[in-house]
């Protein structure tokens, strides 16, 4: 009875299942460019599930002790794909790199205002004298200037906002300019409007949805950003109409917000608290644009070691390496079987 005991615990311990998931997690990890070629054995013995040899269990053993510190260090085993907002985040906590004028202007829509305040403002002198390939001013960046001009210090140049329209009434590419002309009501504003809604429905003539992705993005947005200046123009007229233009602001914000359109959401906030609530300081004016971040920018969940698929099914093939005879690796339903025994290679696997 002892014999038959000791060779049960024996068995026991030298076999083991491993849920698919937690399996196939631990193999996508392994099987990341970045380790392929640290990690060879574990290339054929665990993602090609050839298992190995007695005579390479030591070196697999070692593979998955190292692999294992490379989890800890990832974060985790599983693969996270980062949408936009949550990559520009993550680069701009670990510092990887100088982030653009673009990607500053976006952390000002999640609260960081404080933080990439100097950089912003060390871009307005060169914007300001900025000229386009033909040396006369560039517009679009003297545009930009004001605005954050008023992001940086609070104070909003309504002088050079004016000047700058009425100078430039004639640009019909700047959407810089055409977000200043509607700070101050005016007869320009309204003729740019009206202009800008012919355009639309020209194009919208010649346009065939799903034809051109670029082409259907541009009548969306286009059309979400003139229903809005069309709701501000409204409200110059009627007074009653300011009680919705708030809700006319965040729609706006909410349909087109994205980190690769910036400026357009940077000059509508601009304009909305300028217009409704010119109290509001830019920082908390800019950071309410958190709200309408898609997917929410939520607090990564806390991640557990114990709780890794990933290092359960490494640890458990690691258990059954440490005996040292090799290791067999079989599917068998909703888990892997895995056994202390060396395992041939299939003559087919590549």
């Amino acid at each position: 009875m002892r014999l038959l005991k000791w060779v049960r615990e024996t068995v026991a311990r030298a076999t083991g299942r491993v849920p698919c998931r937690a399996y196939e997690t631990l193999a996508g990890f392994l099987h990341r460019p970045a380790y392929r070629e640290q990690f060879p054995l574990s290339q054929t013995a665990i993602v090609g599930r050839q298992g190995c040899a007695a005579a390479d269990a030591r070196a697999l053993r070692e593979e998955l002790r190292i692999a294992r510190g490379e989890i800890i260090q990832a974060g985790g085993s599983e693969f996270v794909e980062l949408d936009s907002w949550q990559l520009l985040m993550q680069e701009y906590r670990e510092n990887e790199r100088t982030l653009d004028d673009r990607e500053l202007i976006c952390l000002t829509f999640v609260g960081e205002l404080d933080r990439v305040r100097d950089q912003l403002a060390a871009l307005v002198p060169s914007l300001r004298a900025s000229q386009n390939l033909g040396g006369r001013p560039n517009h679009h960046c003297q545009a930009l200037a004001i605005v954050l001009d008023w992001v940086t210090t609070g104070t909003f140049d309504r002088n050079a906002a004016a000047a700058l329209t009425a100078s430039s009434e004639q640009e019909q590419n700047s959407d810089e300019v055409t977000w200043l002309m509607f700070f101050e009501p005016s007869d320009a504003a309204r003729a740019r409007l009206a202009h800008l809604e012919k355009k639309l429905q020209q194009r919208k003539r010649r346009w065939h949805r799903g034809d051109d992705g670029d082409e259907d993005e541009w009548i969306g947005r286009e059309s979400e950003k003139l229903d809005l200046l069309a709701a501000v123009v409204a409200s110059w007229d009627d007074p009653r109409g300011a009680a919705d233009l708030a809700g006319s602001f965040d729609h706006y914000q909410r349909a087109t917000l994205d980190p690769f359109s910036c400026n357009d959401a940077l000059f509508a906030a601009a304009l909305q608290t300028l217009t409704l609530t010119p109290e509001l300081s830019p920082d908390r004016a800019l950071s309410r644009l958190r709200s309408f971040v898609n997917p929410p920018l939520d607090a990564p969940p806390i991640w557990r070691e114990e709780d890794d698929a990933g290092l359960q099914a490494l640890d458990q093939i690691a258990h059954i390496l440490d005996k040292g005879r090799g290791l067999t690796v079989r599917g068998d339903g909703d888990a892997i079987a895995l056994d202390a025994t060396p395992q041939k290679r299939d003559p087919d696997f590549l």
